[in-house]
């Protein structure tokens, strides 16, 4: 079968040939230009070499050396340099492998050795491939690749997968791209991975690298639509919260987290609102499921913050954190190591002395007192130096004691008062005795006086 191709020679010059058909049965050497509006080749010339062509023309080769490819037929034509020159045969050449259903077509730029290396033209008819680089101002494709198994890709593509094993999610279509590493030997096919479900009100994306396996985790990537869940840690330079999460019941809870509540069951408070922090154990298995709370009472005059730690069923007592706006009130025991300075202190729920003013109450005697004093070397009930030293002083109960003590000592002055008394008393008679005696003593003198004279 004949090859018809019709050529337009523009030229430099012209021979003087007439502008007529004319056939040539032989070989044709025009040392010349040539001009036609026609030309019709019968066959081709045969090359057993792509590299030995350095004539222009039209060529066919079989299973020729240096062939596009290493067998088949190929056609093809040779744009040799302008100049005969062996220094200067260069050469442009472009070859079609003969098929009807798989057209390919190559072309090359070959030095005056006749080397030089076939690339592939790429059109749209088939799969393309590409060995070398791609650079594109605009990438659109009409379908990704399908793949049955997110672990067995490893060349760079758009892709698409139905249930895959090895996808994000047990089942459901995913759109990805994957990213293969340069080099195509097996030992390097590390990749990154894109994929992104199938969800028009729920987005969904994940990405992964991957070892020369295949294999690698799926990380799910964060975005600001519906809610967004972190298993693993999170490191901020700043945190804002729009809103915490409610409660409906403070022992319920088992989640680090904001969290507020109004009139929930197990808050610092039968009734409000409140507002605080849980802080939960590293683990959240059920038998680990430890809490730290904090919860403040909404209140702009009266605030109030309490905070306690729970079990695993969630129970914990609070406990009222104090501060210095209003009165503060302590249920239990309060240890201060240094000093304590206030205006008033008020001790209450504490018995008083008076049982010492009972007439029962039996008042120590004074020589007892001073006995005791003597040997232990501080008054009674009262605790020793050494003893205050080891154990502190129990300010009510000090107290206490020492009203004792006074009171004992009011007693104590009393009956010296008394005794006083009636020693004033008594010294009173007896000077009025005492005086009476004088008297009766002068008179007797002056009577004895008398009577001497008389005689």
């Amino acid at each position: 079968m004949k090859n018809k191709i019709l050529i337009i020679l523009v030229l430099a010059g012209m021979t003087g040939l007439k502008a007529q058909d004319q056939t040539v049965n032989g070989d044709l050497t025009v040392n010349g230009n040539i001009l036609a509006n026609k030309a019709l080749l019968n066959d081709p010339n045969t090359t057993s070499n792509w590299n030995s062509i350095w004539q222009s023309g039209f060529y066919e080769s079989l299973n020729a050396p240096n062939s596009p490819e290493a067998s088949g037929w190929f056609w093809g034509i040779n744009f040799n340099h302008r100049s005969n020159n062996p220094e200067y045969r260069y050469n442009g050449q472009i070859a079609i492998k003969n098929s009807a259903t798989n057209p390919t077509m190559y072309f090359r730029s070959t030095g005056v050795d006749g080397n030089g290396v076939w690339s592939k033209i790429l059109h749209n008819t088939g799969n393309q491939k590409i060995n070398g680089d791609l650079s594109l101002n605009r990438l659109q494709l009409n379908d990704p690749n399908t793949t049955t198994n997110w672990n067995s890709i490893w060349q760079s593509g758009f892709y698409e997968s139905l249930n895959a094993p090895n996808s994000p999610e047990a089942s459901g279509w995913f759109w990805g791209i994957n990213f293969n590493h340069r080099s195509n030997n097996p030992e390097y096919r590390y990749n990154g991975q894109i994929a992104i479900k199938n969800s028009a009100t729920n987005p969904t994306m994940y990405f992964r690298s991957t070892g020369v396996d295949g294999n690698g985790v799926w990380s799910k990537i964060l975005h600001n639509t519906g809610n967004q869940k972190i298993n693993g840690d999170l490191s901020l330079n700043r945190l804002q919260l729009n809103d915490p999460n409610t409660t409906t019941n403070w022992n319920s809870i088992w989640q680090s987290g904001f969290y507020e509540s109004l009139n929930a069951p197990n808050s610092p408070e039968a009734s409000g609102w409140f507002w605080g922090i849980n802080f939960n154990h590293r683990s959240n298995n059920p038998e680990y499921r430890y809490n730290g709370q904090i919860a403040i009472k909404n209140s702009a005059t009266n605030p109030t913050m309490y905070f306690r730690s729970t079990g695993v069923d969630g129970n914990g007592v609070w406990s009222k954190i104090l501060h210095n706006t209003g009165n503060q009130k302590i249920n239990g025991n309060l240890a201060v190591l240094g000093k304590i300075e206030s205006k008033e202190i008020k001790v209450t729920n504490t018995p008083t002395a008076d049982f010492v003013f009972e007439e029962s109450y039996k008042l120590p005697s004074l020589d007892f007192i001073e006995n005791y004093i003597k040997v232990e070397k501080h008054l009674p009930e009262i605790a020793s130096a050494e003893k205050m030293k080891q154990d502190g002083v129990n300010i009510g109960d000090f107290q206490i004691q020492l009203l004792q003590k006074i009171e004992e000592l009011t007693l104590y002055t009393i009956q010296q008062e008394k005794r006083i008394k009636t020693l004033e008393s008594n010294n009173q008679s007896l000077h009025k005795e005492n005086k009476q005696l004088h008297s009766l003593s002068k008179r007797l003198n002056d009577i004895e006086k008398l009577l001497k004279t008389n005689e």
